[in-house]
């Protein structure tokens, strides 16, 4: 629960706002204006403005944009439920591709 005290180890809402807008400071999200819009219950979503930087040849939005919003959504989708202490990261990733 997001109050304006605090549990300690409790994330607050400055924390969950700082931890938020450093998510969408990394140059590829600048790059293609996301931002954050629409906080509710202490979570953002974030927009992204149409743009030719977000599309693929055939002007449809680029699967890697969809992508990298959709993992930046999931950690602000995390973030409010994590104590001030804790940081929600990925250790391993793996592709493999058979042909």
């Amino acid at each position: 629960m997001l109050t304006d005290v605090p549990a300690p180890g409790e994330i607050t809402v400055d924390e969950i706002d700082r931890r938020s807008r450093s998510a969408l400071a990394v140059p590829l999200l600048r790059f293609l204006k996301a931002s954050l819009v629409d906080r509710v219950d202490g979570c953002w979503s974030i927009g992204l403005p149409p743009s030719p930087n977000a599309l693929n040849a055939v002007d449809a939005l680029h699967g890697g944009v969809i992508a990298t919003v959709l993992d930046v959504a999931a950690y602000l989708a995390v973030v409010p439920h994590l104590s001030s202490e804790e940081e929600a990261i990925r250790t391993s990733s793996a592709t493999v591709l058979r042909g």
